[in-house]
């Protein structure tokens, strides 16, 4: 047997319980919410801490649930009086262990906390209740509550991790920030204005042009900046009014000279509107000239049909009985549906335009946004959608609606790009864009790290060099943690009401880092660009680690709500029993055809063959006394002269053996199914052809120490014609297939229950069929030979399947092997050197012979695949 079979078998068995074992590992839960509030987010601070979690898994009696803090937060003075924990609203009690009566027994070992519940103290929690762990001066329940964590020295995101034997899991993001102080409130309102004279579609994107709002830095005061920004600035001036710093404020802005959009005092928030557009038909008298603007229900100037040039003669006096259609925009990898006559989006940005059309008799619907035209798809049901480029500017768009009677009807609203967030810096009192600065978004309405990955986003991004982002979310809440090598942090909290979140955050730079009167030392420069890039690269395998656990936390939450549907478990159930019979079915199948004992002892037998063919050993071959082909899987045993079993080796691929002797009289046996030892062909030979010192029974006498044994030994196939009949060839041929088609269906099977029940009994079965599913792959194989003769019927040349072809030893008329057609008329042989004669037969046609075949002087095996045709019996 080749090396290559060996490590097919290391690699299809070994390889997947590798991955079987992680999988059972790694099956619990990700828990459905899981977030922090602690008293102080500042680093070095002491804070309390106040987690949240919403219970993926039930926590029994006896389970544990472990909060692991990372090794930077200080925990050294936590004890179980400082922990309170409650189940929906319910506290229960706790001590140091479960020797009373209390309910939950805590323990602090490092920076890991574990809750146990108790057995017997009715502290059982429920799936899905609300599970709130208390850590500091706020635990006043059960416990005293005088100590507290103190936070890391160093700003960044921490997460902690939630385990245990509950089954539950999940990460907890901290963020620590170097001043907790200072917020900034502000909103993001849809009725804010302004263009954007560049990029804003997306993370880190934007153009310089874009300017930045005035937001009201007093968190106490009520102030109202009405004032106009430079003349520069595209983006609307934005005055905020803020009286506390949760209060949403009012947006009274003007547009300075310099704007190249429009006001937007007439247009509604996008994110509220969801009123259907009036229609125009193309029998309009303002579209008769086609030049003039289409009116539609919203006011707007929209393109007509003649513009968009799409069938103007055909159209042109229909009317159409179309009264109004739905149009959204799909952005956000198509997670968030902007709808509105006024749609506020991302500077060139992509989004799908979506519209729904209440009327089945429709030809074809286009849309014209900017300079570009588009034809929908028709989707779903009413439903038509097409993937447009948002233009840089704010832009009226149409959409025209041709029935099958051919009559048409225009519809449309407006685009409103909205300018660009902006992380800068005031230099001269000029705003001077930061790059290379990373932002992270909290929310919303919470302080759990926004999954911008849902979104198409990352979380956390690093701005460009232009300093501009912009990003779509769900309306609501925001904290924006912006942070750079060089400057303080900077934290702002965002009312978001448009769906997009782009706000202007100002960095200052440390008071260490300035030099004189604002001149930069070139030292300090070019270090402070080191740290950026060092910054930039940590937070982008930060941000691509944590993308990634999105995607792994939705998988396994699917995967959850699959094991968790009661018809899955009980297909499970039913397939246990269905599995098990496979695995022994193919075993017996393996055992009684195609010699699985055998293969067994081989692979323990191996690693002594595999030593020798490095030590240059030189090898016995067992192989067939008529055709000269090693046989693979012969069991080869060594006796002493008085019967004692010395050793046993099984043959490999090449048929090769050999046995390490002292001195001694001993004598070999072979067993092999389908063949017969000692060869009666090759009785009393010494040499056969190439093969030299060739054995067929007798004493072998060793006269020294460490003598190898390694005689050819030949074995006479036993293949009488009443065994090699068309019946028994075809359920040979039967056998092979039902063996690979069970041992396939019931390695299937087998992953099946091991996902949907991943215990070490399903983990045993699929072990067990992937060990089953290899070794057929090897043993119930046909052997491919190279080269294909080929048995076609003479009068129409179509080929004769089933056709039995059988192999002859001239010298005592000996049948050697027998196979039969393929659906193809295909058969061969691999034949070493000797002589052979052919014959085929088939019911209904004339037998034919092949002789005389003389391969006696080739020195290697090989194929005899001879071309023949039938004639068929008048």
């Amino acid at each position: 047997m080749k090396q290559g079979a060996i490590n097919k078998i290391l690699f299809t068995v070994i390889l997947p319980c590798f991955l079987f074992i992680i999988h059972f590992v790694s099956a619990a839960s990700t828990v459905d919410d899981v977030y922090d509030l602690p008293s102080s987010l500042e680093v070095g601070a002491a804070s309390n801490h106040k987690i949240v979690i919403t219970a993926s898994e039930n926590v029994d009696e006896g389970d544990t649930l472990s909060i692991i803090f990372p090794s930077d937060f200080d925990l050294s003075s936590i004890s179980e009086d400082d922990i309170d924990i409650s189940d929906d609203g319910t506290d229960l009690t706790t001590y140091s262990d479960c020797s009373g009566t209390e309910q939950v027994g805590v323990t602090v070992s490092g920076n890991e906390i574990t809750l146990t519940v108790c057995v017997g103290d009715g502290g059982a929690i429920s799936s899905a209740s609300e599970i709130i762990i208390e850590i500091g001066t706020n635990a006043a329940y059960s416990g005293s509550g005088t100590n507290q964590i103190i936070n890391p020295d160093s700003a960044a995101t921490y997460f902690a991790g939630i385990s245990g034997t509950a089954g539950m899991s999940g990460s907890v993001p901290i963020p620590i920030v170097d001043n907790d102080n200072g917020n900034i409130t502000a909103v993001v309102d849809g009725s804010d204005s302004g263009s954007s004279g560049g990029s804003g579609g997306g993370l880190g994107t934007g153009s310089g042009s874009d300017a930045s709002s005035s937001d009201t830095t007093d968190n106490t005061e009520d102030t109202t900046d009405t004032s106009a920004e430079d003349a520069t600035n595209t983006e609307d001036t934005s005055s905020d009014t803020t009286e506390t710093n949760t209060e949403t404020t009012t947006d009274t802005s003007t547009t300075d000279s310099g704007d190249s959009g429009s006001s937007d005092a007439s247009t509604t928030d996008s994110s509220t509107s969801s009123e259907s557009f009036g229609g125009t038909t193309a029998s309009d008298e303002s579209s008769a000239s086609g030049t003039s603007d289409i009116s539609s229900g919203s006011g707007r100037g929209l393109k007509t049909e003649q513009e968009t040039d799409k069938d103007s003669d055909s159209v042109s006096g229909i009317v159409s009985s179309i009264d109004d259609i739905d149009i959204s925009l799909l952005v956000a990898d198509e997670e968030i549906e902007l709808s509105g006559d006024t749609l506020a989006v991302i500077p060139q940005s992509k989004a799908v335009l979506k519209v729904v059309v209440p009327d089945d008799d429709i030809d074809e619907v286009w849309a014209s946004v900017g300079d570009d035209d588009y034809q929908l798809v028709n989707t779903l049901t009413n439903v038509y959608e097409a993937q447009v480029n948002i233009p840089a500017s704010d832009t009226e768009f149409s959409i025209l609606v041709k029935k099958n009677d051919d009559s048409v009807s225009v519809f449309g609203g407006v685009l409103d790009a909205k300018a660009s967030g902006l992380v800068y810096e005031t230099i001269n009192n000029e705003k001077i864009p930061v790059s290379g600065a990373v932002v992270t978004i909290y929310g919303p309405d919470s302080s759990q790290q926004w999954n911008g990955a849902r979104y198409g986003e990352s979380n956390p991004f690093i701005v460009g060099d232009d300093g501009h982002f912009s990003v779509y979310l769900e309306n609501g809440e925001y904290q924006i943690y912006v942070a750079k090598s060089g400057y303080d942090d900077a934290k702002k909290t965002i009312t978001v009401k448009n769906n997009i979140l782009a706000t202007n955050i100002e960095l200052k730079k440390r008071s260490e880092d300035i030099v004189g009167s604002g001149d930069v030392n070139e030292d300090n420069k070019k270090s402070s660009n080191q740290a950026d890039e060092i910054t930039g690269a940590v937070a982008f395998v930060k941000n691509s680690v944590e993308s990634t656990m999105f995607v792994v936390r939705d998988i396994s939450k699917t995967v959850n709500e699959i094991r968790n549907e009661p018809t899955v478990q009980t297909a499970a159930e039913v397939a246990k029993p269905v599995v098990v019979t496979a695995a022994v079915g193919s075993a017996g199948v393996l055992a009684g055809s195609f010699n699985l004992l055998a293969f067994l002892r081989y692979l323990f037998t191996y690693p002594i063959l595999l030593l020798g063919r490095k030590k240059r050993q030189e090898f016995g071959v067992v192989y067939n006394a008529y055709t000269k082909i090693p046989i693979d899987l012969a069991i080869v045993r060594l006796y002493t002269q008085d019967g004692k079993l010395r050793r046993t080796m099984v043959t490999d691929k090449e048929g090769r053996y050999f046995f390490k002797a002292q001195p001694g009289k001993y004598f070999l046996k072979v067993v092999k199914n389908g063949f017969e030892f000692p060869s009666k062909y090759l009785s009393g030979k010494k040499q056969d052809g190439d093969f030299l010192d060739v054995y067929t029974g007798g004493l072998i006498e060793v006269g020294e120490e460490n003598v190898i044994i390694n005689a050819n030994i030949p074995l006479d196939p036993i293949t009488g014609i009443e065994k090699q009949t068309v019946k028994n060839l075809i359920l040979k041929r039967f056998i092979r297939t039902f063996q690979n088609i069970i041992a396939f269906s019931g390695f299937i099977l087998a992953i099946g229950v091991a996902f949907i029940q991943p215990t070490l009994f399903s983990g045993g079965l699929l072990i067990a069929h992937m060990v089953i599913f290899s070794i057929t792959k090897i043993l119930a194989k046909p052997k491919i030979k190279k080269g294909w003769g080929v048995v076609v019927a003479e009068n129409d040349g179509k080929p004769v399947q089933n056709a039995i072809v059988r192999l002859f030893e001239p010298k005592y008329n000996k049948l050697i092997e027998s196979v039969l057609t393929d659906g193809k008329g295909r058969y061969a042989f691999l034949v070493g050197p000797n002589e052979y004669f052919v014959t085929i037969n088939k019911e209904g046609y004339e037998p034919i012979e092949i002789k005389p075949i003389d391969y006696s002087k080739n020195k290697e095996p090989k194929v005899f695949a001879a071309n023949v045709s039938l004639k068929k019996v008048v």
